[in-house]
């Protein structure tokens, strides 16, 4: 059954300035609370130069979005508290402040247009915006992607590494791929390339129906409906094992979805980890890796990690 997708007029835009470590925890929290979109990794601009702030150097720009009902000054407040917290845990000479306001649905879809261009990831995955044209070269895919409010357009360093290795295990064929499971599907770009790379079977997964219902529009236009399948359930609650799971989540929550992860993994399976700090790269590695589950490469791009690891054949 296909998620219907909401019907908003107004949203509320909320402005960030802060270190680009603290990016993604906040924006998992501000998701939690039920946002319909993040933009993380904008520089901050000087409207007077319209050049990056040199005062605010170090500093990335990060904008989430809420719909504006009356649960959003509640939301507002949960997240006044929840900055506060964060700073004293990083000890944060200031709490990073916020900017509110109010944007209209045209205005949403302008600022997509500019954010979002078309671009090419590995050697032949090319992920463009619907509004754009593109000639591709001989052995492209293409993904159409309208990101809508959900997460994935394949630019952040985590869906670029996921994208890449996807590639090279289809293109590689070793060990051969014949499902795959997406784990916080978000808008679906994963389970798409994995589609459009040849793979028969993926199944999608995320306790937000908002995102289920954004994958499942991206899936049917890339005409991929009879290989993907988006599921609402957790991971604990789902059944089978795949030759491939994708996981693009936070790090606290791959370690609490260790045991599961492992338990799903077909013999002589792939599992890709992304979206880990460099920092915490060791620890997940650490975590993971045994007796049944080895290291088989791992990838870094600016600060972020992906690990690929693999089940050992008894």
């Amino acid at each position: 059954m296909k998620n219907e997708l909401p019907q908003t007029e107004q949203w509320v835009e909320i402005a960030l300035e802060l270190d680009q470590h603290l990016q993604d925890p906040l924006a998992n929290f501000i998701i939690e609370l039920g946002a319909e979109g993040v933009l993380l990794d904008e520089e901050i601009i000087n409207p007077l130069t319209g050049k990056v702030d040199p005062d605010r150097q170090g500093l990335k720009l990060m904008k989430a979005y809420l719909n504006n009902n009356e649960e959003t000054q509640h939301k507002i407040e949960s997240l006044d508290r929840y900055l506060k917290s964060l700073a004293q845990v990083h000890s944060l000479q200031e709490t990073p402040q916020m900017t509110l306001k109010i944007i209209h649905e045209e205005d949403w879809h302008k600022k997509w247009q500019r954010f979002f261009t078309t671009a090419r990831i590995g050697r032949h995955i090319i992920v463009k915006p619907s509004w754009e044209l593109f000639l591709p070269e001989e052995g492209d895919i293409v993904i159409d992607m309208d990101p809508g409010m959900a997460f994935g357009t394949g630019t952040h360093a985590t869906t670029r590494m996921c994208l890449e290795v996807i590639e090279k295990l289809t293109h590689d064929g070793t060990p051969a791929i014949n499902s795959m499971l997406d784990v916080g599907i978000g808008s679906g770009i994963l389970s798409i390339a994995a589609a459009k790379l040849g793979v028969p079977k993926t199944v999608g997964i995320d306790v937000d129906p908002i995102a289920l219902g954004y994958a499942q529009k991206n899936i049917d236009k890339n005409n991929v409906t009879n290989q993907v399948e988006v599921r609402h359930v957790s991971l604990e609650k789902l059944e089978g094992t795949f030759d491939l799971i994708v996981a693009n989540i936070l790090s606290e929550i791959l370690l609490k979805l260790r045991k599961d992860l492992c338990n799903h993994l077909a013999e002589n399976g792939i599992l890709i980890l992304s979206g880990i700090m460099d920092e915490n790269k060791l620890k997940i590695e650490r975590k993971f890796t045994s007796k049944k589950i080895s290291l088989a490469a791992s990838y870094s791009h600016t600060d972020w990690s992906c690990l690929v690891l693999q089940k050992v054949v008894a």
